[in-house]
């Protein structure tokens, strides 16, 4: 398996992948982990058996990444074993070579596609990695069926080698209360963005819709949690609108403490303008707090229609402040029955299941 990112250093839903799918592997697997030095947590963990490969973490991410190939193979080229699993674009120079090598088949999982990071046309480096990956790999994984309906028409793949393996999420540890006393919030609403500042994420929609919903909620409160290199113009946006007093930006904050920004809101937001999943959403229903999150979004193939999920147009800030006050009005909580629904579509261990089966019919 070859890697990015691994707790405590989860940059997005790709690392989150990779390490609960590599766990559940790990039970009856014998699973090997190359991950980035700078991300490796320095031991083996969860009954995966961790690889850390040197490259530098500062500077151009491309240099890294390139680094970071030659060093797999250098490092894992000799290693005994019967399948590779690469994720995006980060693996595929290693992947493919170690399959030429060995004669080993490659899996190659794309978790989301560069046009939707950078929300911009054009053959990046990323992008033609992706495209390299697709091709020459034995098989593709994806998260969605939006992520397998783009991968064959963008790519040109024919749809019959992309198998769709859904994410999943586990309930949140939270700490009820903290994030509220913590930034003096007491009882008013609140309602929570969190993820990367990018234009794929749409904050910039999330502070508009909160600019309009203050009109009928003045004393709302929204939380913007996470980095990115929009946070500096967001801030100023924010400033510029006078709403120092209602919008907060926490910046990065770790795994261990989401859960209470989870809990503690009324509302979680997911206004992306392009969603492959949306691992977020999940982990906010199963702590209790409905959801806003843009049509189209991954995460809605599966999930059963409940009220706590209210559906958006992806940029439309006038629709998603209107469902922004309706939910912080209501202030209602994700129902026991509803938890359970969500459990039952999603599971970790059922992904995993489907993963090992592509891998056995290639082996």
């Amino acid at each position: 398996m070859i890697g990015w990112g691994f707790p405590p250093k989860i940059q997005g839903g790709l690392d989150t992948h990779v390490y609960e799918i590599s766990k559940e592997l790990a039970k009856e697997n014998d699973i090997l982990l190359a991950l980035p030095e700078f991300n490796s947590p320095g031991r083996d963990s969860g009954g995966i058996k961790i690889i850390p490969i040197k490259c530098r973490a500062s500077g151009s991410l491309v240099k890294a990444v390139r680094e970071y190939n030659r060093n797999i193979l250098k490092t894992c080229g000799n290693l005994d074993f019967d399948l590779i699993h690469s994720h995006d674009w980060f693996g595929v120079e290693a992947a493919e070579i170690l399959r030429e090598k060995t004669g080993r088949p490659w899996v190659f999982s794309l978790h989301s596609l560069e046009f939707m990071r950078s929300c911009r046309e054009g053959k990046s480096l990323m992008e033609r990695q992706e495209i390299r990956g697709a091709e020459k790999c034995d098989k593709v994984l994806t998260v969605s069926e939006l992520m397998r309906k783009e991968i064959a028409s963008r790519y040109g793949i024919n749809p019959g080698k992309i198998e769709v393996v859904y994410n999943s999420a586990r309930i949140p540890e939270s700490e009820p209360g903290k994030v509220r006393k913590k930034f003096g919030f007491g009882k008013k609403p609140m309602a929570l963005f969190l993820g990367r500042l990018s234009n794929q994420k749409g904050p910039e929609y999330f502070l508009r819709a909160a600019r309009l919903a203050l009109e009928k909620i003045p004393e709302a409160r929204f939380m913007v949690v996470g980095e990115g290199h929009l946070k500096e113009g967001l801030e100023k946006f924010a400033s510029h609108m006078g709403m120092e007093g209602n919008v907060f930006f926490t910046g990065f904050v770790s795994e261990k403490e989401l859960g209470s920004y989870y809990r503690d809101a009324d509302v979680f937001v997911l206004p992306s303008l392009h969603e492959p999943f949306g691992i977020t959403v999940l982990e906010s229903l199963l702590s209790g707090t409905p959801a806003i999150v843009s049509e189209g979004a991954g995460v809605l193939e599966r999930l059963p229609d409940m009220d706590c999920v209210l559906r958006v147009k992806a940029g439309d800030s006038r629709d998603l402040a209107e469902k922004l006050a309706l939910a912080l009005s209501k202030r209602e909580r994700v129902s026991l029955a509803e938890k359970e629904k969500i459990l039952r579509a999603y599971s970790w261990e059922k992904s995993a299941v489907e993963i090992l089966e592509v891998y056995q019919k290639l082996i």
